[in-house]
């Protein structure tokens, strides 16, 4: 009888302590070449890795706003429910257009060079950027960010922060190529999910098709690109962006 009450008394113990809600995995979406967080529903004006609420509103199908109102709201609400309670800061609040995007475990990134390349040396879109630090080096910064925000500032520390990353066209090859660059970074990673992944080169862009290619674009060049690079500033990127594909082509 003893042993009864006592276990009975470490089971209402355990029953009555204070457990956390369950926190999912947040996701993060990847787009692909020339695209943008409008991939998944979730456009923005400017860019922005955070999305307004009245641009979820307005594409109530996405995959953004699915995910939003038929996974993670519940749990977003508990976590908010939770935070009140006892009297923490809200950090996991219930989207409004005052308030949102706020940890609802949903996540974008928009390229700064939507057209830009995998890495800082490649030629990306035409013309190419300059100044971009390559697509893989701007999603680990996003991951990290993600990864700080919803783990706290110990989560190189925390076994337990995980991020998925669900990628589409070419946002696959450059997530796969962001992790392996980043072998801290890749043990919090859960999933990587592709969808419409590039994970094979094209013929066109072999030699010889891809030399033609190049040589085409520097046919076309001279004509109309330069009519926009009339600045003396514009120029020497120019002169810059010249020399990279001559390099490409062996000419220099």
């Amino acid at each position: 009888m003893k042993n009864f009450i006592v276990l009975s008394l470490i089971l209402c113990g355990v029953i009555s302590a204070d457990v956390l809600p369950y926190k999912p995995k947040p996701i993060l979406w990847v787009h692909g070449l020339g695209a943008g967080s409008g991939d998944w529903g979730a456009p923005t004006q400017n860019r922005s890795d955070s999305i307004p609420w009245d641009s979820i509103a307005a594409h109530p199908e996405g995959t953004y706003s699915h995910f939003l109102n038929d996974f993670m709201l519940p749990v977003v609400e508990v976590w908010h429910e939770y935070e009140v309670s006892h009297g923490l800061p809200w950090t996991y609040t219930i989207p409004t257009m005052s308030t949102y995007p706020n940890k609802t475990f949903l996540e974008v990134i928009n390229f700064d060079y939507n057209t830009g390349s995998v890495d800082a040396e490649g030629p990306g879109g035409w013309p190419p950027h300059i100044a971009q630090i390559g697509q893989e080096a701007e999603l680990r910064q996003r991951i990290t960010e993600v990864l700080q925000e919803y783990y706290g500032p110990n989560w190189q520390s925390d076994t337990s922060a995980k991020v998925i990353l669900v990628c589409h066209s070419m946002g696959s090859p450059v997530s796969r190529y962001s992790v392996s660059q980043d072998a801290t970074l890749a043990s919090h990673i859960a999933e990587i999910v592709t969808i419409g992944g590039v994970h094979k080169p094209v013929t066109f862009m072999d030699t010889p098709e891809g030399e033609m290619w190049f040589i085409s674009i520097l046919y076309w060049l001279p004509i109309e690109w330069l009519i926009d690079k009339l600045t003396p500033d514009k120029w020497f990127a120019t002169l810059g962006e010249i020399k990279m594909v001559l390099t490409t082509l062996g000419l220099e």
